[in-house]
């Protein structure tokens, strides 16, 4: 059995927010804009809270479907809770954004 959740946009935006407020990385806060720095790619990346709200909702399904995994995540409840998103978890959906895939760990 399938079971699908909307979640409102609206509600996308503030949890990709929330998740990048608390992110350890360079970051403006006034314009919602990221710097990583990848130190064996010797490369740097910029990503915007409206880059994670795209990928946001793919990477939730991920989740939901049991293709990713995080403890203490794995209900909508829980995802949508950004108290629940720690350093494991905010950095897979980095990476989710930037290469639509989680690559490192």
């Amino acid at each position: 059995m399938k079971i699908t959740t909307e979640i409102p946009d609206s509600q996308i935006d503030e949890l990709a927010k929330e998740i990048m407020n608390n992110f350890p990385a360079s970051w403006d806060y006034e314009n919602g804009k990221f710097i990583f720095f990848d130190e064996e790619e010797e490369k740097e990346y910029n990503v915007s809270t409206a880059d994670v709200s795209k990928a946001l909702p793919k990477f939730i399904q991920l989740i939901l479907d049991k293709k990713l995994h995080f403890y203490g995540v794995e209900t909508t409840d829980q995802i949508l809770d950004a108290c629940n998103w720690d350093m494991p978890i905010s950095d897979a959906l980095i990476q989710f954004t930037l290469f639509g895939d989680v690559i490192y760990g």
